[in-house]
């Protein structure tokens, strides 16, 4: 049994009918106009992907695969263990970042980084010390390392994975 409806219940639903009724006369859907997908959209989910994106990932995409953004011939690398030096050098810092544990020797990773870059040729010069630097602070930066309180020459991963 239906419940009974108020007199103002009654003009409500007449006056929501008519209005249903006129405006789908008279109006299009805003789909049915040219471009509309520009400015209309009705997959809410892929418009979320494509608005909260996955920074973190993106970064590591970038770091260990530059070619995929920059897609520079000297960047493309074969297989992802691969460290060329033909790599920006944040990039190789980053690398050599993902192969260590938990606590990373900076000496040990500035050896392995300048002989990398410079195929084991020379003694690191204060150029290549700067290089080093600026790798370390940008890494501390993007929130992949910090400065360690146990040992005072090293720095601790803030990242999982690696070996």
């Amino acid at each position: 049994m239906e419940p009974k409806l108020s007199p103002f219940d009654i003009i409500r639903s007449e006056l929501l009918a008519l209005l249903h009724d006129t405006l789908k006369t008279f109006l299009d859907p805003p789909s049915n106009k040219p471009l509309s997908e520009i400015f209309f959209f009705s997959a809410t989910g892929m418009v979320r992907r494509h608005v909260a994106g996955a920074p973190r990932a993106a970064l590591h995409t970038a770091l260990t695969n530059p070619y995929l953004y920059l897609e520079h011939p000297d960047l493309e690398i074969g297989d992802p263990g691969e460290i060329p030096a033909t790599l920006p050098d944040l990039c190789v810092g980053y690398k050599l970042h993902l192969e260590c544990r938990r606590l990373i020797n900076v000496f040990d990773w500035l050896s392995c980084w300048h002989s990398i870059m410079t195929n084991g040729q020379e003694d690191v010069t204060q150029d290549e010390h700067a290089r080093f630097i600026r790798v370390a602070q940008e890494l501390q930066y993007l929130g992949f390392i910090r400065s360690s309180n146990r040992k005072t020459d090293h720095v601790a991963r803030l990242t999982f994975g690696g070996s």
